[in-house]
């Protein structure tokens, strides 16, 4: 028997217990997995590689040095034509996650998501070479047009104690109470967890497809 220590479970609460009574043994999704600033989308990279266990991966390349609407607009493209279930971004491509999982209604991982890139992207200002070795050239004026974390939408945040770029404290301190966020004690800012964390992204991508119905969308 189950004890509701304040007052009776709303239906919503009832349905989470109950998803927590059962191990999902397969499922089978559309994913978005959006890179960070000055990298890619590797398909052979091993976020991928985990997250292909789960369902078929695709990925979108951006350039984070070009406006915030013009990310999210090839995200909201590929969603569409790729009928996407599910976002999953690291640093930046965890900012554009909830962005575009949010503006799109569907849910999302964000994984040491930058919560304030117009702070955050201010160290890359200027003309530079990304990770990869191309050149950019980010501007003051297209930093300052990107908006804090989006709040709203259905979330799972994965955050690493150990993570050297963005503190991840601030992250709980302001996101806590908005989304369920999970802490890995180690995994840095790349997040070297990802395989410990699936069961959690498995769990949490089946609560939000009986809740929100994602499967009669």
């Amino acid at each position: 028997m189950m004890l509701w220590a304040i007052s009776p479970p709303t239906l919503l609460q009832t349905v989470i217990a109950l998803i927590d009574w059962f191990i999902v043994e397969e499922v089978e999704v559309n994913i978005l997995y959006v890179h960070g600033f000055g990298s890619s989308f590797d398909p052979e990279s091993e976020k991928v590689k985990v997250l292909s266990e789960l369902g078929t991966v695709y990925g979108v390349n951006l350039d984070w040095s070009q406006s915030p609407s013009a990310a999210l607009e090839l995200i909201s493209d590929s969603i569409l034509e790729n009928k996407i279930d599910l976002v999953v971004g690291t640093s930046m491509g965890g900012w554009a996650a909830a962005a575009s999982g949010t503006e799109n209604g569907i849910p999302f991982v964000s994984i040491n998501p930058a919560i304030n890139p117009s702070s955050s992207l201010l160290r890359h200002v200027g003309h530079g070479v990304d990770y990869l070795g191309r050149k950019y050239s980010l501007s003051e004026k297209t930093v300052a047009e990107y908006e804090p974390l989006r709040t709203g939408g259905c979330g799972l945040v994965l955050l690493a104690i150990d993570d050297d770029v963005i503190d991840p404290r601030e992250t709980i301190n302001n996101y806590s109470n908005q989304y369920d966020c999970r802490i890995f004690e180690t995994g840095g800012h790349r997040f070297e967890r990802l395989r410990e964390a699936l069961p959690l992204i498995t769990q949490f991508y089946s609560s939000a497809e009986i809740i929100y119905g994602l499967d009669e969308v």
